[in-house]
């Protein structure tokens, strides 16, 4: 449940999964890393972590989590720009929770982001979301 970086040309990003109080946070630096930023919490509430992160081509990093809400268990996603800015939190889809759904793993191209886990089960398997953020 460690830490995940993403960079792009004009910033480096670190998110991680803090169990102390169950947050996910991100912290921004500029490209050269000289200094990371007061970090900002991303989820709201009830986090598990085990998430990963990605630029977007816009320049804002969108990052993934899982959390638990009454009783459901999701992937989420939401966009956080250096500024301080957040979009709203996305419910990616609904996963077991258990240690076997394993970890998010974002990757990007252009506006089309790919989101992979895995699904527990007698035979696991990878599940694949594709979502275009244009």
């Amino acid at each position: 449940n460690g830490p995940r970086l993403a960079a792009n040309a004009t910033h480096v990003a670190a998110t991680w999964y803090t169990g102390v109080d169950g947050s996910v946070r991100v912290s921004f630096s500029p490209a050269d890393g000289s200094a990371f930023y007061f970090p900002l919490r991303v989820d709201e509430g009830a986090s598990d972590g085990r998430g990963d992160c990605v630029f977007l081509p816009d320049g804002s990093l969108l990052v993934g989590w899982m959390a638990r809400d009454e009783g459901q268990v999701a992937w989420w996603l939401r966009r956080v720009w250096p500024d301080g800015r957040f979009g709203e939190p996305y419910a990616l889809a609904e996963v077991a929770g258990d240690r076997d759904s394993g970890f998010l793993r974002l990757a990007v191209a252009d506006w089309n982001v790919w989101a992979l886990w895995t699904e527990p089960g007698a035979e696991k398997r990878v599940a694949v979301a594709k979502m275009s953020l244009r």
